[in-house]
């Protein structure tokens, strides 16, 4: 179960989904972001990127291409 987060989901799933979004979700490590994402479109095509812990700016352009 996913829990404590309803707000937060409810804003997610509330998009337009006629239009193509993008959504930074940001905040401390292990609270929940990717979780968060995941089950606000688990019904959606979703293309995720995750950053590299520890690389730089062109590393991280690298892999994201």
């Amino acid at each position: 179960m996913f829990w404590g987060r309803e707000r937060e989901l409810s804003e997610l799933r509330a998009w337009d989904r006629k239009r193509s979004r993008l959504a930074v979700i940001y905040g401390r490590r292990r609270v929940g972001k990717t979780r968060l994402v995941e089950e606000a479109f688990a019904q959606e095509a979703m293309l995720k990127v995750d950053g590299l812990e520890g690389q730089g700016q062109a590393e991280q352009q690298r892999i994201f291409l």
